[in-house]
């Protein structure tokens, strides 16, 4: 009988063939893609948020300054910004009530898909 003594071979450990496309699948997809879309989410809501504290802010000024109706000046903002009504609440509460008299208060709520400001003013 003949025995034959079988070749075994290693690979070296310290060999790096073959570690370019495991070091592409494993660092650009599994952790570059999902930092993408956290970006691009933490965008979206910085825009709404941009969005309605302008839309507080220059409606308010609006109301104070001219005696405009802050809806109106509202919805020129909204456009501005590329939003539909849709997407934006805006909310006056007067103190008092009627929002007639010398000295009035107005609080504004808006919300943009889901960030919200507040502005406050007195005319």
């Amino acid at each position: 009988m003949s025995f034959k003594r079988s070749v075994m071979h290693f690979v070296k450990i310290k060999d790096e063939s073959g570690a370019a496309a495991i070091e592409l699948i494993g660092f650009g997809l599994i952790l570059q893609v999902p930092l993408l879309l956290l970006a691009i989410a933490l965008l979206g809501f910085q825009h709404s948020q941009l969005a309605a504290e302008a839309i507080a802010r220059n409606a308010l000024r609006a109301w104070v300054v001219t005696g405009q109706d802050p809806k109106r000046a509202a919805a020129q903002i909204e456009a501005d910004f590329g939003l539909n009504e849709d997407q934006v609440t805006l909310t006056a509460t007067c103190d008092p009530q009627t929002c007639l008299g010398d000295t009035v208060l107005l609080r504004l709520l808006v919300q943009v898909a889901g960030a919200e400001a507040i502005a406050v003013g007195k005319q």
